[in-house]
């Protein structure tokens, strides 16, 4: 069962008119799907960039973060989606492509780690513990800022099924165009937004999320969070 606002949703998920209404209720929507406690002052072992919509973006902060002594290392994370009509290139491709296009210098590229075999964002987190394994205690997550909840969510999960001692902050790269204040402009960033609900909904019900509340995030995942 789970929980709006601590009241429980008596409705069936599957119950179309009753997701109608939620997905016309935006005020709502922008409470459940956008996570506010962007940290990324602090420092730590790895910067996490999902791949996927907005990626350069996600990599422009995660160069900010790397110059400033934020994060000692950048980890690229994304093959080809599940969704993508892309059959030949990863969506690190496409990274390490931008990255060349603005001119990163080789001293970075020393720092970056590559995981290219992900196909959604549970499987960017997998497979990165699993090629960082024990040698990072701390990561930044970098994406989209109406995808951190979700991102924080899943990471959570994972460390304690992998039994990871791991903390991590929240960075969000905003885009102009699926950020808090721009997502209602057109109809195609809503229906970016009403998928990310949707996903949130789905994860939470098949018990890969902690939170029992749309509307607030898990202890499990705060407690995850570096202070």
């Amino acid at each position: 069962m789970i929980l709006l606002g601590g009241l429980f949703m008596d409705k069936k998920l599957s119950d179309v008119s009753y997701l109608k209404a939620l997905f016309y209720n935006k005020d709502l929507i922008e409470k459940i799907v956008y996570l506010n406690c962007d940290n990324d002052n602090k420092h730590t072992d790895i910067g996490l960039v999902f791949g996927g919509i907005s990626q350069n973006y996600r990599l422009d902060r995660a160069l900010e973060l790397y110059k400033g002594g934020f994060i000692d290392k950048i980890l690229l994370s994304g093959g080809i989606g599940k969704l993508s009509t892309e059959k030949h290139y990863t969506d690190v491709d496409y990274m390490i492509s931008y990255l060349n296009s603005i001119g990163t210098s080789k001293d970075i590229f020393r720092d970056i780690i590559v995981e290219n075999q992900s196909r959604d964002t549970n499987e960017n987190i997998i497979n990165s513990l699993k090629i960082v394994g024990k040698s990072a205690y701390s990561y930044t997550l970098i994406s989209s800022d109406f995808h951190l909840r979700r991102c924080a969510g899943l990471f959570t999960y994972n460390l304690d099924k992998f039994d990871l001692p791991v903390v991590f902050n929240l960075c969000a790269a905003t885009d102009g165009f699926t950020d808090i204040n721009s997502w209602r402009n057109c109809k195609k960033s809503q229906l970016i937004i009403y998928k990310e609900l949707l996903s949130l909904i789905c994860h939470i019900n098949s018990g890969k999320m902690y939170d029992e509340d749309l509307l607030d995030i898990s202890p499990k995942v705060k407690s995850r969070i570096l202070k």
